[in-house]
């Protein structure tokens, strides 16, 4: 993109025959009332704003030469514009063609004639389409071949948008929808993206596409405007369906967001959608945190991740999760570092041990290094040891060339070779953005295998961008198989871009069967992108049943894309079980979106039991959404018992973070877990770590549990590992 202009003089000079004075007047206004619209300023902050000064000559040349004034300004300018005509063309009563000598100057009054030969924009101005394009270009231009911007073909915004455009090194669709845009900014609008960066909570777009690039891209982003304000951003494939990306760098992004502004124009709330279209997390914003919040249940509430352990589903708003951040930012609003924060926005760790993150970004505000932090915001690695990574770019960014994802341990290090501690791995994506491989490696730089076993995997893609063929290589850089046993898979789309067959490869590129028990595995969809229908076959395409002794599965969802139906049929068609023991299975929900039932049924539709335990489950909730009770029935419609002794099982949650987990039998009355108990209640600490687990009997008073002990305390570390136990008896004393 040129920017370098401070060795001209003039931006551009403006060659034109007098008799077309009227037209070259009309350019020259446009060209100096010209300003580059606000978001491609942003989007380009090193491209010029406007085009001036121009130079257009107002007198009449006198006859016999040009003279100095016009060869000095020449020489001073960046581009020449030529006004291209059949009076332009011509020569005049002295037989002179003054355009065609300006053309001439600008070129030779150069050392370098190529470079400025790419610096002339012939605007080719006829009235009719009978006159030929070549008989309105000066005749050096003629004989260098050089393509002009046709008014009569193009109308006179797009012309004179090109010729902008042209100037200043931008696409010219791009630049005229911006102009039109900035126009009309109540009307919305939406742009293509490569990728994109947030600064003050809004999506900036990075390396604006055409519509036609973006259909030939995996992935790309569609950010719709309003008021000049991003209004909703979603990732799309090459055919414009939602989809989630798979790279594991963007593996934290949202499918789509919509946002919300205050009346000062500061974002307030962005809302993440899934691939469907539902809204699934609220952020809200304060400028140095954010909140997080569960879409559903009467709106908004506050978010608590729920985690499981023996059964135990804490409570929405227990002090357990992350359920805010708080936030340094730079000066253009992007965030620098993030701790994690719960309810009560204490320092709170994540699933992997660390307390937050520290970025650096590049000018365009993509990430070039992630740094892990404790809770006092130094640096600290994650539960396998690693300190963070880095990336660098290629050439057009993650779109192009290369980029490495490099790890590093707490001391600096890299970390050892094997399994996941990879030190780096390199994606090379070719020019339409799409990844085409990428490489593992360990601390020395050699290939090494990641977790799923192989060194190196390629991509092939179609026209459309969809992702047809993957292969995997080992670190001798032949095919190998995965963990699944297969060396690569084919893929086949729809319309919509969506996944319609897969099929798994061997070595030798011939179908094989993977670990899931099926060579070829097929998908329908419905209207609203729900995949309805997997069937599954053989190397030589016939049905087969897979690992789960199905051969084709079939789902309903209901109006809020929530699971409500799965049936599995064998290779006849007909209704077969599942390794599980039922051929169907049914689920309900209340009008909140909570799962209240789920209901199981054999071959013929008579009542059967999941994995033998119960036929019917029934759930319970509070005004909060918090799971307060769960019973199982039997085929009969009666409470039955599972393994540990128990029918159901009741919640209840106190004071400082208590929860109490009771036992029903099946009658519907407290009984005896089958490890000596009847009651078990928990204390967790801020990061969901059980701090003290007491057990109590029917009479509500301390019991042995089956291991010998009343009451068990525990303490941990900055990375969640217990550093101390200690088990009492009954009296209260020490074991």
């Amino acid at each position: 993109m040129p920017t370098e202009t401070e060795n001209y003089a003039y931006f551009a000079f403006i060659s034109y025959s007098h008799k077309d004075k009227e037209f070259a007047h009309e350019l020259q206004r446009y060209l100096e009332e010209f300003r580059l619209p606000t978001t491609l300023c942003e989007q380009y902050p090193k491209t010029r704003r406007d085009l001036n000064p121009l130079f257009r000559d107002m007198d009449n040349l006198v006859a016999g030469q040009l003279d100095d004034k016009l060869k000095e300004a020449l020489a001073a300018s960046h581009y020449l514009i030529v006004i291209s005509s059949e009076n332009s063309a011509q020569r005049n009563g002295d037989d002179r063609c003054y355009v065609n000598e300006e053309v001439f100057h600008f070129l030779f009054l150069s050392d370098d004639p190529e470079e400025r030969l790419r610096h002339i924009i012939p605007v080719i101005h006829r009235t009719h389409e009978e006159i030929d394009v070549r008989t309105c270009m000066p005749p050096l231009l003629r004989l260098l071949k050089v393509l002009g911007i046709d008014l009569l073909e193009h109308g006179r915004e797009l012309c004179f948008c090109k010729v902008a455009a042209t100037m200043l090194g931008l696409d010219p669709q791009v630049l005229l929808r911006h102009l039109q845009r900035q126009r009309q900014p109540h009307l919305p609008y939406t742009r293509y993206y490569a990728d994109y960066v947030e600064c003050h909570d809004m999506p900036v777009g990075i390396g604006e596409l055409s519509e036609e690039e973006a259909a030939r891209r995996r992935y790309h982003y569609r950010i719709t405007y309003r008021n000049e304000r991003p209004r909703c951003l979603l990732c799309c494939n090459s055919a414009g369906t939602p989809v989630k990306p798979e790279l594991p760098w963007l593996a934290e992004r949202p499918v789509g967001m919509k946002l919300e502004y205050n009346d000062e124009g500061r974002v307030i709330r962005q809302i993440h959608l899934d691939r469907h279209g539902r809204e699934s997390l609220a952020c809200l914003t304060h400028g140095r945190s954010i909140e997080f919040r569960a879409v559903g249940f009467g709106g908004f509430r506050t978010l608590s991740h729920l985690k499981h352990s023996n059964r135990l589903l804490l409570k929405q708003g227990a002090t357990n999760a992350i359920t805010g951040l708080s936030l340094t930012r730079d000066s253009a609003g992007r965030i620098i570092t993030e701790m994690f924060r719960n309810v009560e926005m204490m320092p709170v760790q994540d699933q992997n041990g660390i307390w937050g993150r520290r970025y650096r970004r590049d000018d365009h505000g993509r990430i070039l290094s992630v740094e892990y932090l404790d809770r006092n915001g130094k640096p600290h690695p994650n539960r396998e040891g690693m300190a963070g990574y880095a990336f660098t770019y290629g050439e057009g960014g993650l779109q192009e060339g290369i980029t490495h994802i490099c790890y590093s341990m707490a001391d600096g290090a890299t970390p050892a070779a094997g399994g996941q501690h990879i030190a780096s791995a390199a994606a090379i994506c070719h020019e339409g953005g799409n990844m085409a491989s990428i490489c593992y490696r360990d601390a020395e730089g050699n290939p090494c295998p990641n977790a799923e076993g192989i060194a190196r995997a390629a991509f092939r893609y179609d026209e459309r961008g969809n992702c047809v063929e993957e292969s995997y290589f080992g670190a001798d850089g032949a095919r190998c198989p995965n963990r699944e046993g297969i060396a690569a898979k084919a893929m086949e789309y729809d319309e919509r871009g969506l996944c319609i067959r897969e099929s798994c490869l061997d070595t030798a590129l011939q179908p094989c069967r993977s670990a899931e028990g099926y060579a070829i595995v097929t998908y329908g969809y419905d209207e609203h992108h729900y995949q309805t229908r997997r069937e599954f076959f053989d190397e030589q395409g016939h049905r087969c049943r897979n690992v789960e002794n199905v051969s084709v599965l079939k789902l309903t969802y209901n109006e809020e894309g929530k699971l409500t139906h799965q049936a599995f049929f064998g290779e006849d068609g007909k209704p077969c079980l599942h390794v599980d023991g039922f051929s169907s299975g049914i689920a309900v929900y209340d009008e909140n979106g909570n799962f209240t039932e789920a209901a199981y049924f054999g071959v013929t539709g008579e009542p059967a039991l999941d994995r033998g335990l119960y036929h019917r489950r029934i759930r319970s909730y509070d005004t909060r959404g918090n799971l307060i009770r769960q019973i199982h029935e039997g085929t009969d419609g009666s409470p039955c018992l599972l393994s540990d002794g128990y029918s159901g099982f009741t919640l209840s949650y106190g004071e400082g973070g208590w929860v109490t987990e009771g036992y029903l039998g099946i009658d519907g009355m407290p009984c005896m877990h089958r490890d000596g108990y009847a009651r078990c209640a928990r204390l967790f600490d801020s990061n969901g770590n059980t701090i003290e687990e007491r057990y109590l009997g029917m009479d509500d008073r301390p019991c042995l549990c089956k291991e010998g002990y009343a009451r068990l305390s525990r303490r941990y570390d900055d990375e969640g590992t217990i550093t101390e136990e200690q088990r009492f008896g009954l009296d209260g004393h020490p074991l």
